[in-house]
């Protein structure tokens, strides 16, 4: 046992400085609008951080790169006064990877791969500390597992978008899409008030709706409600408003969703 203890405190240093690389390259990689994760749970994420990704990141390169200093130190100098340092440090993670994941799995209903990723680093590094004697580091997955299961127990909040509830014509879009550059042409080129939104700052309530491409046009009109899925399907419409504005004529059927010709998926690249 004491072989298994020695040899857990010994590689204990080498994947907490290995979840600092991971975190670190993801880092560098957003920087260049790129990322380890294409998944769409990621982009949601990512999507709800408050002011971005790198602020997510740069906590987490902060606790490995503390992790290992500090595991390090203690190995180099064969002593354990920064175990309680340690423990703490490893704990906090835990209890903040029990609040992403508890988010992916029961508010996005999503998994970001790389979120998971880092979360089964720092579980690890938990059981490490644990056959390492650290039996304190027990509170921090019993916190993980409370935090979890309080997303499963409240109830989220409904969704809203006052983007609609003000507006006749709403159109999301994505930058990245062809086809949304299309419909936003043709809006310019008949001189309608359409009011224009990325489907990015808008991803919770589309998904909500169960849908996942762009363009889409809502038409909130006071004797009909529409929703309209794709270039082609949005081209007709706005063709026959633009050739009946004069008598102010809102066009047949009170919802529609049919076959998307000419879509995009929301967030990601996409080419004619």
């Amino acid at each position: 046992m004491n072989r298994i203890s020695s040899l857990s405190r010994t590689l204990f240093p080498l994947v907490s400085f290995a979840g600092l690389i991971f975190v670190s390259a993801e880092l560098i990689m957003q920087l260049y609008n790129s990322s380890l994760c294409g998944t769409e749970g990621c982009k949601i994420v990512t999507n709800s951080a408050r002011y971005g990704d790198i602020t997510m990141l740069l906590p987490g390169i902060a606790v490995f790169l503390i992790l290992t200093l500090l595991s390090e130190i203690n190995l180099s100098l064969h002593e354990k006064r920064l175990d309680s340092l340690v423990n703490f440090t490893l704990i906090a993670a835990l209890l903040a990877e029990g609040f992403f994941v508890g988010y992916q799995a029961f508010r996005v209903h999503t998994p970001c791969v790389f979120c998971l990723a880092v979360f089964a680093v720092f579980a690890v590094l938990g059981i490490m500390r644990i056959i390492g004697g650290h039996t304190g580091v027990f509170s921090g997955f019993a916190g993980f597992v409370v935090i979890f299961s309080l997303f499963y127990l409240v109830l989220p909040a409904a969704s809203n978008c006052n983007c609609i509830r003000n507006n006749q014509l709403v159109l999301f879009y994505s930058e990245n899409c062809p086809h949304c550059k299309t419909i936003k042409s043709l809006c310019k080129d008949c001189d309608l008030q359409i009011n224009e939104f990325p489907a990015e700052e808008h991803s919770r309530f589309l998904k909500n709706m169960n849908i996942d491409e762009v363009p889409v046009l809502f038409i909130n009109g006071e004797a009909e409600k529409r929703i309209l899925i794709g270039e082609v399907k949005i081209q007709e419409y706005l063709s026959n408003i633009s050739y009946n504005k004069e008598k102010s004529a809102w066009m047949s059927e009170l919802f529609s969703t049919s076959a998307h010709a000419g879509t995009c998926k929301a967030g990601e690249s996409c080419e004619d």
